[in-house]
Parts: C-alpha cells; structure tokens; sequence
C-alpha cells in the first residue's frame, strides 16, 4: 500500500508543479516528459521483446515511431507545441492499439505490460492538455477564462490529494479499491483537462 501511496502522491505533487508553471518554464518542462517517456518506452520495447520475440516485431515498430516523435527538436512556440502534440498524440494511439492486438495474442503477462504503458501514456497526455492550457493562457484575450480554468483543475487536485492523504490509514486489503478509488479520480482529472479544449 506504502508503494501505491507513494506512486500517487508523487504523480499529484508532479501535476501541481505543472500546473504553476509560468509560460517561459512549460517548453523545459515538456521536454522533461518527453525525455521521461522516452525512457519508459525504451523499458515497453525491451520487455516486450523478452516476452514476444519475433511476434513483437510490428508493436516494436510502433513504439520506434513514437520515440521518433518524442526525439523531436524544441517547441519553441505554440503552433511548434500543438504540432508536435497532435503527432505525439497520433503515435501513442497506434502504438496502443498494436499492445492491444499483441496483448489478445500472448496473455496476461503482457497484458500488464500494456496496462503500464497506458497509464504512462494516459498521464502524459494529460501533461499535454496541461501544457496546452498554458500556451492559451499566453494570449491576453483567452486570459482571464484559462485562469478560472486554471483554478478550477487546482481544486480537482485538491480532492485527489485529499483522498491519497485518507489513504494512509486504510488497510492494506484495501489496496485494490484504493487503486480503482484513485483510477476513478484521475480519470476525472484528466476529462476535466481533456474538456478545456472541447
């Protein structure tokens, strides 16, 4: 449970310095998680090479093309950031649907394996839309609505924080529902950033 604890605080903390980021910091912090997830498809790539041999050759491709797009040059400005992330979206998408077809395919072990990769993947995304968040609070006439955005993402934080910190005094069985209770709330972080841009 301590470690569970640990993984969702620490994602909590990561997304509240996210979320404060002034406009000149977010092009450094977004290459941080672009570095950051590269690392972690370079890991998906080996694993899933120990597990499949041959038959991951094709899932081995797609997560190539995503650390391509990863490997990409600054986002100096917006419509660099926007370009890159539509592409980055794109990649992460194939590179998921081919885990899927491999998973129905090899079993559970890979299955976990996919199960981590979107969560990575679901989290990244979500820097994404943050990220993007701060690009549009950068034009004067969007301001003053991104802020209020901006505050209302805060207090989303706020509630997942609050259940991590009630978390400690749970039992360990209780781990599981622990695990769907955050899902469930991170889930509703991430429609409510997905949904600034709806």
């Amino acid at each position: 449970m301590d470690k569970e604890l640990a993984k969702w605080q620490k994602e909590i903390e990561d997304l509240e310095l996210d979320l404060k980021l002034e406009e000149a910091d977010v092009i450094e912090a977004f290459e941080q998680h672009k570095h950051n997830l590269t690392e972690s498809v370079n890991s998906f790539t080996k694993h899933a090479g120990e597990m499949l041999g041959e038959g991951s050759n094709l899932l081995q491709g797609k997560l190539d093309e995503l650390k391509v797009q990863l490997a990409l040059g600054k986002a100096e400005s917006k419509d660099a950031f926007e370009e890159q992330r539509k592409e980055l979206d794109k990649a992460l998408h194939s590179a998921s649907e081919e885990f899927e077809k491999v998973k129905g395919e090899a079993g559970e072990n890979v299955g976990k394996l996919k199960e981590e990769f979107d969560e990575q993947m679901n989290h990244f995304k979500t820097r994404l839309d943050m990220f993007r968040l701060h690009f549009h609070l950068g034009m004067a006439e969007a301001k003053e609505e991104y802020e209020e955005k901006k505050k209302d993402l805060s207090q989303e934080l706020d509630k997942i924080k609050e259940k991590v910190d009630g978390a400690e005094d749970k039992a360990e069985n209780r781990l599981e529902d622990f695990g769907k209770e955050m899902g469930e709330a991170f889930s509703h972080f991430q429609k409510a950033v997905k949904g600034l841009f709806d």
